[in-house]
């Protein structure tokens, strides 16, 4: 996995969207280098290979920003924001921070 990561980084054309990609790769990798869950494992896989696809997909190597609905949770009851799968990382325990730009509030709908 992240063998393909830097692959298609070096196909990129703009070089700091191609140096994001391999810095963000790197570190998230070594975030999770430790990891022994083979549940935990298989979703951090799953947020990779999804943030590769969306990626190449939309031709823009950030994550996508979320839309939350305002008072939206997780499962838990925790105040965290709820995020999509691909944003596993960026989850509160443990993981990196959420960039302020990735999280858009959605309108009140009343």
């Amino acid at each position: 996995m992240y063998r393909r990561i830097l692959r298609v980084a070096r196909g990129w054309t703009d070089d700091a969207e191609r140096q994001y990609i391999r810095s963000e790769a790197r570190s998230l990798f070594k975030q999770n280098a430790g990891l022994q869950e083979s549940a935990v494992v298989e979703r951090k896989i799953f947020e990779a290979e999804s943030r590769l696809e969306l990626g190449v997909h939309y031709n823009i190597p950030y994550p996508r920003p979320t839309n939350v609905v305002p008072g939206a949770t997780g499962k838990d009851g925790s105040n965290s924001s709820v995020l999509p799968a691909y944003m596993d990382s960026y989850h509160s325990h443990g993981g990196k921070q959420v960039p302020k730009h990735i999280l858009v509030r959605s309108p009140k709908m009343f």
